[in-house]
């Protein structure tokens, strides 16, 4: 990317306004130019730019010790809506989010234990049409959050973890039907990122925990989120595991194969095997997301025996929708990710 183009500098510099309204809930027009050392004409064709988007508003007037009182500005609630659809083993997830990633509506679907790609792909698109025309704002993207593996451009499923699909181009055929920009990404890793997303005080390196219907898990280290493989941890001598291995953590605390009489088991094998992955990663914290939770806990704390922190996930119950939103927001509205990397693309040269 030329940042040096004038173009791509309006992209950047557009965003960068957007998000540092979102960060202060108002601001003015001239104290958006004094903290992003921006001219101020520049910030006025931005700022217009975004009221035309109806992705901010104007709301009355800054306090001032002297002269004249400027205007504030903040995101418009009703601007802009994304949608996230969280595609479980069990359950297909539709939440639909304002520009605050306040969930507005949510519906819950059961999904059949082999899934058809053809069928589950024309359900998924006939619900999404639905939505939208029962919906007065426009959804500026839709993210789907699954366990697999994606092409580049996030359109294809190429592989997922736990159906025989391969190469379904969903995320394609979603754009097409709906002109709603649309891409794939991995549940457990979407999650990572919703917390930080969510929440500003997030430790600066974690092992995240996804623990539902499978167990997964996820390395947020030097500001990258990166599948873990915690979950093959070896603790036993029976149970074959998706990767093919025998005894895996997976294979003892998986709700999909484990009824709930064995969750105080598996409760005690996660709190068990996370001493050596503690040892291992040297994190801050350990975030334990999923279904279970809540219950089980204080066993995992019980049986882990270290001195990393481990804590509950803040997005609660909400955890899987919220992630696929937190992805869309940012994906589809925000682009802070765009940003990080547009920084570290300067700092470099």
């Amino acid at each position: 990317m030329d940042f040096s183009h004038p173009s791509v500098a309006r992209t950047v510099n557009r965003l960068r306004v957007l998000n540092l309204i979102a960060q202060e809930g108002t601001i003015s027009r001239a104290d958006i130019a004094r903290t992003l050392d921006l001219s101020k004409p520049s910030t006025s064709e931005i700022v217009s730019l975004l009221l035309e988007e109806h992705l901010v508003k104007e709301s009355g007037k800054a306090d001032t010790s002297a002269g004249r009182k400027p205007t504030n500005l903040k995101l418009r609630s009703d601007g802009a809506l994304v949608l996230g659809i969280d595609m479980d083993i069990k359950t297909t997830t539709y939440a639909v989010a304002n520009i605050h990633g306040s969930i507005l509506r949510m519906e819950k679907f059961p999904i059949q234990e082999h899934p058809d790609p053809k069928s589950t792909g024309a359900e998924i698109i006939k619900r999404i049409l639905k939505l939208t025309h029962e919906s007065r704002t426009p959804f500026k993207a839709i993210v789907l959050t699954t366990s697999g593996t994606f092409s580049e451009d996030r359109k294809t499923l190429v592989a997922h973890n736990y159906w025989p699909w391969e190469q379904i181009p969903l995320a394609e055929v979603i754009e097409k039907n709906t002109s709603i920009p649309t891409i794939f990404a991995h549940t457990t890793l979407s999650m990572s990122f919703a917390e930080r997303w969510f929440d500003k005080e997030t430790p600066a390196s974690y092992l995240y925990i996804n623990w539902g219907e499978h167990l997964e898990s996820a390395l947020y280290i030097d500001g990258i989120d990166r599948l873990s493989r915690f979950e093959h941890t070896p603790v036993g001598q029976t149970g074959l595991c998706s990767c093919g291995s025998i005894g895996c953590l997976e294979t003892v605390s998986a709700l999909s194969r484990n009824g709930k009489e064995e969750l105080p088991r598996a409760a005690k094998a996660i709190g068990k095997a996370l001493v050596a992955a503690d040892r291992a990663t040297a994190v801050d914290a350990i975030i334990i997301a999923g279904s279970q939770t809540r219950e089980y806990l204080p066993i995992i704390q019980e049986n882990f025996q270290g001195s990393t922190p481990i804590i509950p996930s803040i997005l609660k119950e909400q955890s899987t929708p919220l992630a696929s939103v937190a992805v869309a927001l940012d994906w589809g509205v925000f682009k802070r990710s765009v940003l990080e990397q547009t920084k570290t693309a300067i700092r470099l040269g």
